[in-house]
């Protein structure tokens, strides 16, 4: 596994111990969750609801111009299948504010928000999960994460990512009850327990840990060598970012501890 680097910058993350799929740190966009081998068609209906979502959340350019061709991508090859099917989403309207990325993680795609979108992740998410929530609008897509920055992980690393988004997410004075959940697939190294304390311990101390009754969620999902990170509201996040239907619930569900 590569070496762990700051949160800030082009410095590339390894996200697989053999040198495969590379992401660049600080990038802001979406974990997509589908079934495995439905990587490809979940990212295909996925791409072209959040361009739909990215498109109202966003202020005109009024420029005009496509956007820049180089951005930081996939450095490994990808199946030949995914490739195929994916291909067209690249040089198409969806690629000139969403790229997606090969994540070597069977049904989990990495789908990074471009600059030129000006938009944060969790403002075009929020509206995309109420709609979902009330008709059906993806068919192979289950979730949908929110990712305001990613880091290599490490905790080290996690925490020089953490600290810049959670001064800005989290600085009103007011406070506000929080709780960390946290994720993990194709990672052993950073512990669940550790994370979270760890993620706690950069929190202002006026904000209250709340795990039954949150205000504010904060997310920590690992995949292979690449940790990402999100701070969104509680309420608009239940059934972790679910695309399907809501079905009447039972009972209340808790956040992590």
């Amino acid at each position: 596994m590569g070496k762990a680097s700051n949160a800030s910058g082009d410095s590339e993350l390894a996200a697989s111990a053999g040198g495969g799929v590379k992401l660049s740190a600080g990038l802001p966009g979406f974990l997509l969750v589908c079934d495995p081998h439905r990587e490809a068609k979940a990212t295909r209906e996925t791409m072209a609801l959040l361009q739909e979502f990215v498109e109202a959340a966003s202020a005109p350019s009024g420029d005009g111009e496509a956007a820049p061709a180089a951005a930081a991508g996939v450095t490994a090859p990808v199946s030949d299948a995914l490739e195929a099917e994916l291909a067209a989403l690249r040089d198409g309207g969806s690629a000139r504010v969403l790229r997606w990325h090969d994540t070597s993680c069977h049904g989990l795609v990495f789908i990074q928000l471009l600059k030129n979108a000006s938009v944060d992740p969790w403002v075009v998410l929020k509206p995309l999960l109420a709609a979902c929530s009330q008709a059906p609008r993806v068919r192979f897509t289950h979730r949908l994460v929110p990712v305001h920055t990613t880091s290599h992980a490490s905790l080290e690393s996690i925490e020089a990512a953490a600290k810049p988004m959670l001064a800005e997410k989290l600085a009103s004075p007011k406070p506000t009850r929080y709780a960390i959940i946290f994720g993990s697939r194709a990672h052993n190294t950073v512990k669940r327990d550790d994370a979270i304390k760890l993620l706690a311990s950069l929190v202002p101390p006026h904000h209250i840990v709340d795990l039954k009754t949150p205000q504010t969620l904060l997310v920590c999902e690992l995949f292979k060598g690449v940790a990402c990170l999100a701070v969104v509201d509680a309420p608009y996040a239940q059934r972790r970012f679910g695309l399907k239907p809501m079905l009447p619930a039972k009972g209340k569900a808790s956040a992590d501890t």
